[in-house]
């Protein structure tokens, strides 16, 4: 049995997911989310259900282990809190 281990910044399962999460702005994660949970609403298998909120979290984590940058600008930095939160209350309102 081969081990399937991807990472955090790996290769995507889900590249439809993959393309829906955007981080390079805060507009932009906000509509990113907003299509999210329009797409988690749509779907009725519990599994790709599962996908779509791992897909969130996992945005919401990279946002977070990006705040770890030591030559981050402030104002980026800020960008970057902005973007966990918004990544975050996304997943809490997606109800599995």
């Amino acid at each position: 049995m081969s081990l399937d281990r991807r990472g955090m910044f790996g290769k995507p399962r889900y590249t439809n997911l993959s393309k829906m999460v955007k981080m390079s702005s805060v507009d932009e994660a906000r509509m990113s989310a907003h299509q999210l949970k329009e797409h988690f609403a749509k779907l009725e298998q519990r599994k790709f259900r599962v996908a779509t909120k791992r897909a969130t979290v996992l945005a919401a984590n990279r946002a977070q282990m990006q705040l770890r940058r030591k030559n981050l600008s402030s104002r980026k930095a800020d960008d970057f809190r902005e973007i966990e939160i918004i990544y975050r209350n996304a997943a809490e309102q997606m109800i599995l």
